[in-house]
């Protein structure tokens, strides 16, 4: 990784020369890291979350760095897609979302919190996890 680094360093400051000025090349690696990451639809992994009746967020894995889509399945047949959203969009437009009754999700939001990357539902679910269903897959 050292000598790809290094190679990247060097094009980057043979293009860019202001870059060699601190650690100003590393911030454009990042920058542009972070985007081909965003904007690559690549799917490296599911995870499935057990879910307990009212309970609107979740923490998951701190490798989870973006959820392209998320399911919600009541058996191995029946799967539902969630609506990604947002909490912004859910506080101005629908400032009671937060107060639901439990039901079915239909979309699902992420954030990180101080502790830990978490997955919303909106709705709560109104059923735990019994016997493998539901849960929520997220890719």
């Amino acid at each position: 990784m050292a000598i790809t680094v290094a190679a990247v360093k060097a094009k980057i400051i043979r293009r860019f020369p202001d870059a060699a000025v601190g650690d100003v090349y590393l911030e454009y690696v990042n920058e542009e890291h972070q985007f081909l990451l965003s904007q690559l639809p690549l799917i490296t992994a599911t995870e499935d979350l057990s879910l307990t009746s009212g309970t609107q967020e979740y923490a998951i894995s701190e490798t989870c760095i973006r959820v392209c889509a998320a399911e919600y399945l009541t058996s191995a047949t029946d799967r539902r897609a969630l609506t990604a959203t947002d909490i912004d969009y859910l506080n101005s437009e629908e400032p009671n979302w937060r107060r639901k009754t439990s039901g079915t999700p239909t979309r699902f939001y992420m954030y990180r919190s101080a502790t830990a990357n978490v997955i919303g539902l909106d709705r709560k679910p109104g059923t735990t996890t019994a016997s493998g269903y539901p849960i929520v897959r997220l890719h």
